[in-house]
């Protein structure tokens, strides 16, 4: 199968260039002191806000820090540009952006190269498989007071790292040419070229594509064999493109569908305005790719790391979250005690996304080797 176009992940992409120049953007200075009894070593040792006397004496404590390094603001973008500047109007507190798109294994590789300076990250944003994976050796316990609200399996038994929300798959469409799609099922013969975004052994959103498919084709994680048969028709046809399709092909109607994040095909229908109509559906069911939040063992800014999380899973966190096209981990406890903002979300915005554990992830990856599913493939 052919790879054509750009990659896109949901913790976007960056060249080793942008990751080299960390230093300059976190700013340099002298190491974090050790964890002892100071202030830092007291807000570095927390595992809840309780142990430094309350919400209020984090809020202290982290003001007192004034940064916050962050390697990677995760896709969706939107939604963490609004996390970012309500936090910093929030709390007075600067945060430091170093590498917009980072992948998740650039985040951890920037966490060892500047281990013990005040140019390390103080927190994570990664999905859970990347997050379990590095948990033991990276990540510090802290447990937001939110703590319960969340759902067992988008949070480490240990609480070293958390979910905040998960970009859901989606289908998008160009609903002028005559289709109606509702699902992956519904595409085949007729129909333009239908993109999947990336590879699958390498782009989280590729990879949940090819789930996705297997769902609309009665399989699941478990079994891929009927979403592969799919794939595979589309590819004899001459109508599968591995990777992120260009503007040009969406508008010329080369590309006709893109199986891609729903912020991402949301961000499409936006740019496409007035030249087409694409139309963005969720399917029933989805899966979705799970953010987590991690504190950093060695952050240099250990309460504002902490404030950080906690404001990623407050109601004010999570309510923007969810209105960026992303499902707010606490969503059910929210709607249960009326504090959640759908705006304009439509009332599918509230179906949950399947989502798969690390092993699941790495069980599917293998599959998909074993099928030869991919832009490798040819």
């Amino acid at each position: 199968m052919r790879a054509t176009g750009e990659r896109s992940t949901p913790a976007g992409v960056v060249c080793a260039a942008a990751l080299s120049v960390l230093l300059c953007v976190v700013g340099c200075g002298p190491e974090p002191p050790p964890v002892d009894g100071s202030e830092y070593g007291a807000a570095a040792a927390a595992t809840t806000a309780a142990d430094l006397g309350g919400m209020a004496e984090l809020i202290t404590a982290a003001q007192a820090e004034g940064e916050l390094n962050i390697v990677a603001a995760a896709s969706p973008e939107a939604d963490h540009r609004e996390l970012i500047s309500a936090f910093e109007t929030a709390y007075n507190i600067r945060v430091n952006v170093a590498a917009p798109h980072a992948s998740d294994e650039e985040q951890i590789a920037a966490a060892v190269r500047y281990a013990g300076t005040d140019r390390a990250p103080d927190v994570f944003m990664v999905g859970q498989d990347t997050a379990a994976a590095h948990a033991a050796e990276h990540f510090a316990e802290y447990r937001v007071r939110t703590w319960e609200e969340v759902p067992a399996d988008s949070r480490d038994p240990k609480a070293r790292y958390v979910g905040g929300a998960a970009a859901r798959l989606s289908l998008g469409f160009a609903a002028d040419t005559g289709q109606a799609l509702r699902t992956v099922s519904d595409l085949g013969e007729g129909q333009g070229e239908v993109a999947l975004a990336g590879d699958p052994q390498k782009e989280e959103a590729a990879l949940l594509g090819v789930v996705l498919t297997a769902l609309a084709a009665g399989g699941g994680p478990a079994d891929l064999a009927p979403g592969a048969a799919l794939l595979d028709e589309l590819d004899r046809a001459g109508q599968l493109r591995w990777g992120t399709p260009r503007r040009a092909d969406l508008a010329s109607g080369a590309t006709t569908a893109v199986i891609d994040w729903e912020h991402a095909n949301l961000q499409r229908a936006a740019d496409l305005r007035g030249v087409r109509e694409w139309e963005v559906v969720v399917p029933s069911p989805t899966v979705g790719g799970l953010v987590c939040q991690a504190v950093n063992q060695e952050a240099p800014h250990p309460a504002a790391a902490r404030l950080w999380v906690e404001f990623v899973l407050s109601d004010e966190g999570q309510n923007l979250q969810f209105r960026n096209a992303s499902y707010p981990v606490r969503f059910a406890a929210m709607h249960q005690d009326g504090t959640v903002d759908t705006g304009e979300r439509a009332a599918g915005a509230a179906e949950p996304p399947l989502l798969l554990t690390p092993q699941q992830v790495a069980q599917a990856r293998d599959t998909l080797r074993a099928y030869g599913i991919g832009p490798g493939d040819e």
